[in-house]
């Protein structure tokens, strides 16, 4: 079955929408800033992160759902609406929504746990901690807002979760149990608990610097973001309306690098290659060796890394590389290389690349959209 990508929606401090988003990957330059997670805490000065997303939530809702709740809900909306789908009473039980989220909704929780543990204040603790925190918040308060009542989950497994999304609803949908899925990633991680947690584990880096590749990596700046994808099959796309973003060519998941983009490539040519990059020495070293095996041939294949630009958004980060790829097929453009944006008139298919931390690989190929 071929699956199309029929709608794109963005949360990110790079872009909330196509056009910024795609203005601010030509530029390349990251939209890190300094941001003091802690407080008063003079012991921890503040972290050097991806810039927050500013945005006028409706206060009640802002209240009572997580910060990366929020995120989701604009990055979906936005891609329904690109996608010209509207959910209603007669089709959302065929309508899905899948969510990939790796860290669930500390923002929310974590203010409420200090003056609990502090000074056994139970009522600091608000109703809504129960439903609000867990990583299936997002999916659940999408369902209710928009009516979505088909096959819904959400799937946590690092920086592969929305890349486990993306084929479970494939799935969803060769099996015949929904005609349309939302995939989205969402994550809203920089709580000083969650950065405290990442600094410790060696996922985030210590100096504020992003620099995969480079000999001096220490780990990747964290980022607050939301990306949305609409997804159908082909046949139902050229019933509807013919047109789509793109498609999913091929998806691999495998124990390395090296075995998932072989078998991509085996399913199609590659035009060009997003990076994981995840500036840790290991997992460059490692995505190095994968590049010049299975590629041996293609030792001036362009690559493109588009975290340097807007950070990592753990669980977020494979449904943002992958509108990247879309955005980088649309405008028949190579983002983020070493020498900055190359156009490539060419284009047609963009390999994307994730690992998690345990070494685990995933690589899809995206491949520009023919109505046939």
């Amino acid at each position: 079955m071929r699956l199309a990508i029929t709608g794109l929606g963005l949360a990110t401090p790079a872009g909330c929408d196509d056009e910024s988003f795609w203005r601010a990957m030509l530029r390349g330059t990251p939209v890190f800033e300094e941001v003091d997670l802690y407080g008063d805490d003079t012991r921890h000065p503040a972290g050097r992160v991806a810039g927050e997303i500013g945005h006028g939530w409706p206060r009640r809702q802002a209240r009572r759902v997580d910060r990366f709740t929020l995120l989701a809900m604009a990055a979906v909306r936005q891609a329904l609406r690109s996608a010209r789908f509207e959910v209603t009473e007669e089709n959302g039980a065929r309508v899905g929504i899948i969510v990939g989220n790796a860290t669930g909704g500390w923002s929310f929780v974590e203010p409420q746990l200090y003056p609990l543990y502090r000074e056994r204040d139970l009522d600091a603790v608000d109703s809504y901690v129960a439903t609000a925190w867990f990583p299936t918040a997002a999916q659940g308060e999408i369902s209710i807002d928009l009516g979505i009542r088909g096959f819904s989950k959400t799937i946590a497994g690092e920086n592969l979760s929305s890349g486990f999304a993306l084929r479970q609803a494939r799935h969803a949908i060769a099996d015949g149990r929904l005609d349309v899925v939302v995939v989205c990633g969402a994550e809203a991680p920089l709580t000083p608990l969650v950065h405290s947690a990442l600094l410790r584990h060696g996922t985030a880096s210590a100096s504020g610097t992003h620099r995969p590749f480079h000999p001096d990596a220490d780990g990747s700046v964290l980022a607050e973001g939301a990306a949305a994808l609409v997804v159908e099959s082909a046949d139902r796309v050229r019933r509807r309306t013919g047109r789509a973003v793109a498609e999913v060519a091929a998806s691999a998941l495998g124990p390395d690098l090296a075995t998932t983009m072989a078998a991509c490539r085996a399913r199609g040519p590659v035009d060009c290659v997003l990076l994981d990059g995840r500036a840790t020495p290991g997992a460059d070293r490692a995505e190095r060796r994968a590049l010049a095996l299975v590629f041996a041939d293609r030792p001036d294949l362009p690559a493109g890394v588009p975290g340097v630009v807007y950070g990592n958004l753990l669980g977020a980060t494979l449904a943002v590389d992958i509108v990247t790829a879309c955005l980088a097929l649309r405008h028949r453009t190579v983002p983020a290389t070493a020498a900055g944006p190359l156009p490539l008139p060419g284009l047609r298919h963009v390999l994307v690349n994730a690992t998690d931390d345990h070494g685990q690989a995933m690589s899809l190929l995206i491949k520009a959209w023919e109505n046939r």
